[in-house]
């Protein structure tokens, strides 16, 4: 009998070995150079064509759609119209079963980078998202992951014109 706060074993040491699996991904994109851009890409991986027999594993499919603008990139009077949006929609089926039920990925980006001294950018993103079911007595996870980078465009190899 499990105790509350006694440790749950992870794995009966039973051994699972698998190949990393054959993967096809596919995009295409659509924009106006400093305008606009928008974005499809397709990932299919197949797992289960490994010769393993692993019944704990299925072939996975990824779409995800994407976009960014930027209202005016040479604007020197309004800041936020420098600014680059980014939006996507990413949906997936991950490559594990747990009790023979597939696993779904939903997911929503948000970002932007924000232009700093030349061509350097600080770049901020919010993905929220939802994996997993209730149905047949399995978990449903909401999660929220947040990005903060730094680009630094620097142009260290130009001979200057001027001392």
């Amino acid at each position: 009998m499990l105790q509350v706060g006694s440790p749950m074993p992870i794995s009966n040491e039973e051994a699972i070995t698998f190949d990393l699996p054959k993967k096809l991904s596919f995009g295409i994109s659509y924009g106006l150079i400093e305008k606009y851009k928008i974005g499809l890409d397709i990932n299919l991986a197949n797992w289960t064509s490994n010769g393993t027999n692993n019944t704990r594993v299925q072939n996975t499919q990824e779409f995800i759609l994407g976009g960014e603008m930027t209202p005016d990139s040479r604007n020197i009077t309004n800041y936020l119209k420098r600014v680059t949006y980014r939006f996507g929609f990413n949906y997936g089926k991950l490559p594990y079963l747990v009790q023979n039920n597939s696993i779904n990925e939903f997911g929503i980006n948000f970002g932007a980078s924000f232009p700093v001294a030349g061509l350097s950018t600080l770049d901020v993103a919010i993905k929220l998202g939802e994996r997993g079911t209730i149905e047949n007595g399995l978990v449903n996870e909401s999660f929220m992951q947040m990005v903060l980078g730094l680009t630094i465009n620097e142009k260290w190899f130009i001979k200057r014109k001027y001392n």
